[in-house]
């Protein structure tokens, strides 16, 4: 199990990476009814199994184990991606614990999608085996469909009488649903990619089928969230090997104080750092005591001095331009958006000139893999980087330069990701109010201005070429930046804050795309 699961009330665990099996080796094994093993989120060969949408399907025969009574609380969460490319009419499901046509037992529950994607159902039906009540507490909501997997959370609270639906992240819906107060159990399996009797299947990639019998906390959605590949290593904060980036602990870790017996001539232990630190700083030759040797060594460095070091806050000059940092809880941001024309190597970033054509330079997909940023003088790319644009709003560069290993931002920062825009809009106060905080205070248009409260000095730099325009749009109304998570298949997450004060961290988006830069310094 990796540690972003949370165990406490876990019931099942189905990770679909090449097998049915159950990861908390509570439940039954799942059938596999077709469809094909491919790579998952994080690229891993047969790490998720993709349906065709015809007659593929997969099924966790029926168990008290995931049956939940009339009175508990339970969440269910799934990583799925639609195929653009399967049309078969109607409604799609997507998970389904409901009862056939015909059954005696009526209630049960489902989520599917419309056929073309545009929204989603979840339908409730509590009752007895005679009747059934609740239908009306399905919902439906419109949403722009990306292609990149996603996490799908469905939460049933008895206590509020409440089902949530929750997609990568951001709540779509919540609707009351008396249906809640009955039972909705019943002894059918509970599929994935299938409505009922064969029909209505839903074509895509799915993987990480799990459920609890509780609600989950904020953090924890969010570390399923912003989930990542299985790293082994040490992960006691106190040991002297902790690792950061694992997630799995493979045993490896070391006490601390089998360092303090290595500590070398002249030094001694401090617990505090759980480093080696010199005894005594006059003590130079560190033979114990502090004698006119060590005053000879002082007195050859007298005078030297040491710039004060760096600390955000300050500016940080980048390729001759100073940007303003600021420090928001943990983490150092940029003040502003980035401006720069070239990698951090130096090499320079490509940009279009006069003359060339649009399919040449980055809109098509067809460009491939190669950075830009769009530049005045261009007809098909206008003006949105004159030099009035670049003082107020920096550049828009595409996805693909995000992701160069050349690098966009100075050595020590990176372009952030989606763990990264997360706990920055936490910090600054949620998602549904971080927009506010985080918005400079000029320059938005409809009195939409923010307060700033951080001096992270957000601005409505636009986007180019975002609906097939080729041109700049938005600005004033909208600010939007790159992550780099969820790149896949040309394309990519993103974070945008319009005129309103929602912080959306969204995926999906063409790398295509001209957006902000926002360079956020390494936390290692």
């Amino acid at each position: 199990m990796p540690d972003y699961v949370p165990t406490d009330g876990l019931v099942a665990w189905y990770p679909l990476d090449g097998g049915g099996l159950d990861g908390t080796g509570l439940g039954e094994e799942a059938i596999i009814h077709g469809g094909e093993w491919v790579i998952d989120r994080f690229g891993l060969e047969n790490g998720a199994i993709r349906l065709d949408g015809v007659d593929d399907y997969v099924e966790i025969p029926s168990s008290d184990q995931i049956n939940f009574g009339d009175s508990q609380s339970f969440t269910v969460a799934l990583w799925w991606s639609p195929d653009a490319e399967v049309s078969h009419g109607g409604f799609n499901g997507i998970v389904n614990k409901s009862f056939p046509s015909g059954s005696s037992q009526m209630q049960g529950w489902q989520l599917g999608s419309s056929d073309d994607d545009q929204w989603f159902n979840l339908q409730v039906t509590g009752g007895t085996e005679d009747s059934a009540s609740g239908m009306s507490c399905g919902f439906i909501e419109t949403y722009q469909e990306p292609l990149l997997p996603q996490l799908m959370i469905l939460e049933f609270d008895r206590e509020s009488l409440m089902t949530r639906f929750e997609l990568d992240g951001n709540l779509l819906t919540e609707v009351a649903c008396d249906a809640l107060t009955q039972s909705f159990d019943n002894d059918h399996p509970l599929t994935l990619g299938v409505e009922r009797e064969g029909i209505y299947h839903s074509s895509g990639r799915f993987e990480d089928l799990s459920l609890w019998n509780r609600l989950l906390s904020l953090e924890e959605k969010q570390a399923l969230q912003i989930s990542g590949p299985w790293l082994s290593g040490c992960t006691d904060e106190g040991a002297c090997n902790f690792d950061s980036e694992a997630n799995v602990n493979d045993g490896s870790c070391l006490d601390c104080s089998l360092f303090e017996e290595r500590c070398g001539p002249g030094t001694v232990w401090d617990e505090s750092i759980q480093l080696c630190i010199v005894a005594n700083p006059s003590d130079t030759d560190f033979d114990g005591c502090v004698s006119m040797t060590d005053l000879l060594d002082l007195l050859s460095v007298f005078g030297t001095c040491n710039e004060i070091p760096w600390s955000c806050g300050d500016p940080l000059e980048y390729q001759g331009y100073d940007y303003e940092t600021v420090q928001i809880g943990e983490q150092c941001w940029f003040a502003e958006n980035l401006r720069a024309e070239n990698y951090s190597n130096g090499d320079p970033i490509e940009h279009p000139t006069l003359g060339v054509a649009l399919e040449d330079v980055g809109y098509s997909l067809e460009f491939g893999s190669d950075g830009w940023w769009c530049t005045e003088g261009n007809q098909n790319f206008n003006s949105c980087d004159s030099e009035v644009a670049v003082q107020e709003f920096g550049r828009h560069y595409n996805g693909f330069s995000s992701h160069d290993e050349r690098g966009l931002c100075p050595t020590g920062w990176r372009v952030p990701n989606h763990a990264d825009w997360f706990e920055l809009a936490e910090t600054s106060g949620g998602q549904g109010s971080a927009g506010q905080e985080l918005k400079a205070a000029v320059g938005w248009n409809n009195a939409t201005n923010g307060t700033d409260s951080f001096g992270w000095n957000a601005k409505p730099a636009g986007t180019w070429n975002q609906h097939n325009t080729a041109s700049f749009q938005n600005s004033g109304s909208l600010a939007w930046w790159w992550s780099t998570s969820m790149q896949i298949d040309g394309l990519q997450g993103y974070v945008s804050i319009g005129e309103g004060d929602f912080v959306y961290v969204g995926s999906g988006i063409s790398m295509a795309v001209g957006a902000s830069i926002r360079c956020i310094q390494d936390s290692e």
